[in-house]
């Protein structure tokens, strides 16, 4: 929901989306649950520019237009389907 607002975001290890975000550069993604990462990158983005976070919300924008529209879900679910006949014949 924030990626589709345009808002960057702060993702917590293990994010499931984390591979697929990270080289869209659409916020910060921690590497470990330590409450000093947290919030060294919670500074970081009171402390980034408004252009730098308007530029991440755009690219934010971008995955969710690219990787989420209805016809990659169609694509991705019938993928799914496929595999899954192929494996049980």
């Amino acid at each position: 929901e924030a990626l589709a607002a345009g808002t960057p975001v702060i993702l917590s290890p293990g994010n499931d989306l984390s591979p697929e975000l990270k080289p869209y550069t659409c916020g910060w993604f921690l590497n470990s649950a330590r409450m000093d990462e947290a919030v060294d990158a919670v500074q970081a983005c009171i402390d980034a520019d408004l252009p730098v976070l308007a530029e991440m919300g755009l690219r934010g924008r971008k995955f969710i237009a690219e990787e989420c529209s209805f016809d990659k879900f169609k694509t991705s679910i019938l993928a799914l389907r496929d595999e899954a006949v192929g494996r049980a014949g």
